[in-house]
This record gives C-alpha cells, structure tokens and sequence, in this order.
C-alpha cells in the first residue's frame, strides 16, 4: 500500500492504536505520576479501565493503564495489549488530520481518494471524494458483512480492513444524504 493512503488513514491507525505494536515503558516522574493517577480514577469509579500512552518528539514519554475488563469479580485486568473498541471516539482525530493535510497541501478536498490511495480504485468509488468520505456519503458499509462490533480481533486488523475497504463497493447515494449502510 503506498504511503499516501495514510493522509486519509494513518490518523485512524492512531486513534485505535497500532495492534502488534512494541510496547514502551517509560520509567520517571511523569510515568508514576500517570501512572498514578490511572490508578486512582479506577480506584475511584471514574473509569472501568483505561490505556493513555503519549509521545514526545518520536520518543513514548507515558504508557500506562489500570483497571479490568469488566466489573465482575475476578475480571481479567487488562494491560498494554489489552484491544478496546472504540467506535465513534477517533472521528475527531481522523478529522483533525484531514484538514490539517489540506491547510498544508497535502490533499485537496474534492480530488477522488483513490489519487491519494490507489489501491482503493474500483468497486464504484473512482470518483469518491475526500470530502465525501469524510462527510459519511460514500456508500460503503461500515463493517464486513457477519462481523460483529464486538469482534475486535477482525475490527482491528489494520491490514485486513483496508484490504477490504479497497476492494469493497459503494452504494452510492444523493450528494446531500448522509449514508451509512446497513450490511
């Protein structure tokens, strides 16, 4: 896949976290500070559980979590491979990307995604806009057919999912009709 689909992808793979990815473990104030206060909001009943890792000039600077994978006694605790999904959250960092690639040139949103994305030629969506993807009007289906929510193993195959994006069809609909279509 070439490079330039991440323009519109990447900031997907970075809101859901790079499964598989090697894990750090920053040791310091900062990290028992987080730490810490991860702790505290499960101790506490603000979260259930939870993962935070940052990044600092390429560097991870934190990596922490707490909690367990439900509230029922003897739950698994989770850890930094622990897969959560998180459906509509990374919608606001997918958007943030966009339109920062756009204010700096790097994409123009009227041109077809399959410019920026090759590989996402075909199956009706030669002519399928950034913008209409962005604005939820392009006709795909938001998940592989027999897949379920809950199947976080298949939902969070990066390479797999954009296998199937690429070669799935979209169902085209009126410009002015937000569209997400049932399986």
């Amino acid at each position: 896949m070439r490079t330039r689909c991440g323009i519109i992808l990447a900031a997907y793979a970075v809101a859901t976290c790079a499964v598989g990815a090697e894990h750090c473990r920053p040791t310091g104030e900062l990290q028992e500070k987080a730490q810490a206060l991860a702790d505290l909001a499960v101790k506490e009943g603000l979260q259930g559980a939870l993962q935070f890792c940052a990044f600092k000039d390429g560097k991870c600077i934190v990596d922490v979590w707490a909690g367990t994978m439900t509230t029922n006694a003897g739950a698994a605790k989770i850890d930094g491979d622990t897969l959560f999904p998180i459906f509509s959250t990374e919608k606001p960092l997918l958007a943030t990307a966009v339109h920062r690639s756009a204010e700096r040139g790097k994409l123009e949103y009227d041109k077809p995604v399959c410019e920026y994305w090759p590989e996402f030629r075909g199956g009706g969506k030669e002519t399928l806009t950034v913008r209409e993807l962005m604005g939820y009007r392009s006709g795909l289906p938001d998940r592989k057919p027999g897949v379920e929510w809950d199947d976080v193993s298949t939902m969070s195959d990066w390479r797999g999912m954009l296998e199937w994006y690429a070669s799935s069809v979209a169902k085209r609909v009126r410009p002015d009709c937000h569209s997400k279509l049932p399986q």
